[in-house]
């Protein structure tokens, strides 16, 4: 199940964000390395999501070792760590769970009801 909540998110991120190697995206200033319950990880992307010329959220993907081969990183067992820095005030809590709600849906075929307490949780 874990596998699964990570495919769809890495899904939802492949679909909406656009990769920059920068080290400063939209004034967020990302770490290289982050460190997540004991496991050390890489910046290895990150991109804005933008709606209508504003700026709404840097995404950031950290994985082990840094990668470019989509079905790798999709297919890995090994930790990697989703960081999400709002940079746009228009975002409220309410967009956001609309907005994880919609990429679930739309990484899974809607077919999210297998996954609905891990969603739950991740929300």
């Amino acid at each position: 199940m874990k596998r699964q909540i990570l495919l769809a998110v890495l899904l939802l991120i492949s679909t909406v964000y656009s990769v920059n190697a920068q080290k400063v995206v939209s004034g967020v200033k990302l770490n290289n390395t982050l460190v997540v319950e004991g496991n050390d990880l890489v910046l290895n992307g990150a991109g804005t999501r933008e709606k209508m010329w504003i700026d709404l959220y840097v995404g950031s993907l950290y994985l082990p070792k840094k990668s470019s081969n989509a079905a790798d990183i999709m297919g890995s067992a090994d930790a990697a760590a989703i960081k999400l820095d709002i940079v746009s005030g228009m975002i409220t809590s309410e967009k956001m769970i609309n907005a994880v709600n919609e990429g679930f849906e739309n990484a899974t075929g809607g077919k999210t009801a297998p996954l609905k307490a891990k969603i739950e949780k991740f929300k």
